[in-house]
């Protein structure tokens, strides 16, 4: 038997209706929990301490459970799905049945649960492993009286499990390394975030682990969680905190980054209520920032309440508002929190523009609660609500690192542009040359990874005109050296193929 507090299964929820026949009952799937089974009363109990009895009880009052299964062997048969992901398909799936429950003694099929296809109309008899408790208790009446053909092939005998293709399972390092694909030079970052969101969905009985990410610009805070997200499939906003008030304020209102997730997540507040929220510029809302923002305390302890677990009416617009719980909602700071690095120097007396102080930049060190604190301007209650802190490398100056994200980045917008001109069957000449040119001048100009986006596209429009005001002409790129500084340092050619002679040996 298994101990009363250990949450193992999940069990599908339906809500008890009025049918339009006297002596029978409806039950409507409403949603999917995690429990365990109460052996002692043949009930199911969820994580919330809500009990229910079994569909197929002689119970008459509140909702009922079906399909009881064990959380290991659902996350096994779903193996790449987020739990958020699994839950919404196993009720997608039952909502094209109707459940039914005669309750009329007199019946032969007394207390027989019926499935009824909303498309065909074809009825079977609903059976998971509790319902042959009771069946057991009418066997006398239930003898021959099966009136199903066969089950359908979404429902087994055993459980209300719903097949699906299986696919591979995606663990922490299939996911890693997708990541990495794309996001170079935080290889560490990427594994900390990627092992604490697969925690999130696939460990759902340990508590939420919020986190700080910081780091220089461009270098990939929040490109790793629109990957992430792109990979898993889950509801994640990206919500920028600059411009956001406190209440009654002009500007952006807190709650709008709860709104936007409820969005993304399709308006399914269950998917919302498991999603996670990125705040992006997390760092303008220092309370030590000279930036003449309102209220930044106001706004960080508007932003502790959601973080720490709160019930909010989010207005979606003049009319319309959805409740929404963020207790099990992941927030994530992003930021370059660059003060905290910067040491002041003594302040010299110079007359003229030059007689502000100056800062230098001070070794980095590890940053934990106390730093956030008393450099970062982050109120105490909230640094302590992101109890996991994530730096991110300074790739301005790392060659290996920026000449990586050129060639072999998934997203590299040089990598896209020598793939998509080999495959209108044009050859280019001086690649490495050019690659190496562009990480020495990202590092002159400081203007990180992100920076070379707009620096590998810029250097090939007016080699994408030529080719376009003459397409099907030119085989063969030559880039210049200088093509960064002078977009004309190119040179497109027409090289003919050459062909072998045909030798005639015909013998006159």
């Amino acid at each position: 038997m298994v101990e009363d507090n250990i949450i193992n299964e999940f069990a599908v929820i339906l809500n008890r209706t009025k049918s339009q026949f006297e002596l029978v009952e409806q039950f409507v799937p409403v949603r999917v929990v995690e429990g365990y089974f109460y052996e002692d009363e043949e009930c199911f109990i969820d994580a919330d301490q809500n009990v229910y009895s079994h569909i197929a009880s002689l119970s008459t009052i509140g909702n009922v459970f079906l399909g009881r299964t064990s959380i290991i062997d659902i996350l096994n048969k779903y193996k790449d799905m987020p739990l958020t992901k699994i839950k919404q398909k196993i009720l997608s799936d039952l909502s094209k049945y109707e459940f039914f429950k005669n309750v009329d003694e007199t019946s032969d099929e007394y207390c027989h649960i019926k499935m009824r296809d909303k498309e065909t109309g074809d009825i079977y008899l609903f059976s998971d492993k509790d319902t042959v408790i009771y069946y057991e208790m009418y066997s006398e009446l239930n003898q021959g009286k099966n009136i199903s053909k066969e089950h359908p092939k979404e429902i087994t005998n055993n459980s209300t499990t719903i097949e699906r293709e299986e696919k591979a399972s995606l663990t922490p390092d299939d996911i890693i390394k997708l990541v990495k694909n794309t996001i170079k030079g935080q290889d560490e970052a990427i594994e900390t975030i990627v092992t604490l969101l697969w925690v999130k969905y696939n460990l759902p009985m340990i508590n939420k682990t919020n986190m700080l990410v910081f780091g220089p610009s461009g270098v990939g805070k929040t490109a790793i969680f629109k990957k992430i997200k792109e990979i898993l499939d889950i509801p994640l906003s990206i919500y920028s905190v600059t411009g956001t008030s406190q209440a009654g304020y002009k500007g952006h209102d807190i709650e709008e980054m709860l709104a936007q997730l409820y969005f993304d997540a399709g308006m399914d507040i269950e998917k919302a209520e498991n999603g996670i929220v990125v705040i992006d510029e997390f760092d303008k809302i220092s309370n030590n920032r000279d930036n003449g923002e309102i209220g930044t305390t106001a706004i960080q302890n508007e932003l502790l309440k959601l973080i720490e677990g709160c019930e909010r009416a989010i207005p979606l617009d003049n009319h319309t508002t959805v409740n929404m719980d963020t207790s099990n909602i992941i927030f994530v700071g992003c930021g370059a929190f660059s003060n905290l690095f910067e040491e002041k120097t003594e302040k010299r007396h110079v007359i003229g523009f030059n007689s502000s102080c100056e800062t230098k930049t001070a070794n980095q060190s590890k940053v934990d609660t106390e730093m956030l604190v008393e450099k970062g301007g982050i109120i105490r209650e909230l640094a302590g609500r992101l109890p996991v802190i994530i730096q991110l490398n300074d790739l301005n100056n790392d060659k290996v690192v920026l000449k990586d994200i050129l060639l072999n980045s998934d997203e590299s917008c040089l990598y896209q542009i020598i793939e998509s001109l080999h495959s209108i069957g044009i050859e280019i000449e001086n690649v490495d040359s050019v690659v190496d040119n562009l990480v020495e001048n990202a590092i002159k100009k400081q203007i990180g990874a992100r920076g070379l986006i707009g620096s590998s596209m810029n250097m090939f429009l007016k080699v994408f005109k030529e080719i376009g005001n003459n397409p099907n002409k030119y085989n063969k790129l030559i880039i210049g050296e200088n093509i960064i500084d002078n977009p004309n340092d190119f040179e497109l050619l027409t090289i003919k193929k050459k062909t072998k002679k045909k030798i005639n040996t015909t013998q006159n």
